[in-house]
């Protein structure tokens, strides 16, 4: 499922929490006067220069929300985006004790959960982060995400059934998801099943005609075990219209492009 690997990151729980956090923002502080607004007005600050990349501003933000207010509502939005900001500038260890914080805060706040299980998975501890996805699972039974996030755990140790298994799980939930289609595509080529590989893609097509992982993987498709290089074609040129992010893939696809043209024009004379 490497093609899609951009949608399993730690800043997937900024979306994941930050609509939560901006409205608790607005409640949690609105009348209020004094230091708590002042509170109140760092964190969005935070929140802000957090998303436009300027982490040691956030940093800094953050933890003056948490002095001017130390019984701040929202404590433990405020150090799970902590934990972001030093996952961002590579502090590992501050990372986790923030997001350690802030699951002890809240132990129903799924998002540092989350980075916890992904911060995990990249470290080898697999069943450490399954553990912890799984619990992300019963806290938000309709999030994707950490669903697909288990699914790359366990395809990368190869167990694509119990891949399969969450995907659908997360399907239930989020049936336009072209993401999670996608993923289902690639569990089912990996177990042989190119006939259903296929079925799940085109589903993805259709929900997002534009959506790269899918358009890639059905080139490749099409080309590869169908030997049908018309569709090839079609989807491989849609995936380059998307300009996804991985350019070493794109300078390749552009080359098969060209072989797949010459292909065509050959049989069409």
């Amino acid at each position: 499922m490497k093609p899609v690997k951009k949608y399993f990151i730690p800043q997937v729980a900024i979306v994941f929490s930050m609509c939560v956090a901006m409205v608790l923002s607005v409640i949690l502080f609105s009348g209020c006067s004094g230091n708590r607004a002042d509170s109140s007005e760092r964190f969005k600050a935070g929140l802000r220069a957090l998303v436009a990349g300027d982490c040691e501003k956030s940093l800094l933000l953050f933890n003056r929300a948490l002095e001017d207010n130390p019984d701040v509502a929202n404590i433990p939005q405020i150090y799970n985006f902590i934990g972001v900001a030093h996952w961002k500038l590579g502090n590992t260890d501050e990372a986790v004790e923030a997001f350690l914080i802030s699951r002890e805060a809240d132990s129903a706040y799924a998002a540092p959960l989350y980075n916890l299980g992904y911060i995990s998975f990249i470290n080898g501890r697999f069943d450490e982060a399954i553990a912890r996805l799984n619990e992300v699972t019963i806290l938000r039974p309709d999030d994707a995400v950490s669903r697909e996030l288990l699914a790359r755990i366990y395809e990368t140790n190869n167990r694509f059934d119990e891949a399969e298994r969450v995907l659908l799980e997360a399907l239930k939930y989020n049936p336009d998801s072209a993401s999670v289609l996608t993923s289902l595509g690639v569990i089912a080529q990996h177990k042989g099943n190119i006939d259903s590989a296929l079925h799940f893609m085109l589903r993805a097509s259709e929900k997002n005609s534009s959506y790269p992982p899918a358009n890639y993987h059905l080139g490749m498709l099409y080309m590869r075990q169908k030997k049908d290089y018309v569709n090839s074609l079609k989807f491989f040129e849609r995936y380059i219209v998307a300009e996804p992010e991985d350019e070493q893939r794109v300078r390749t696809t552009k080359n098969i492009i060209q072989s797949l043209k010459r292909v065509v024009d050959t049989g069409n004379r």
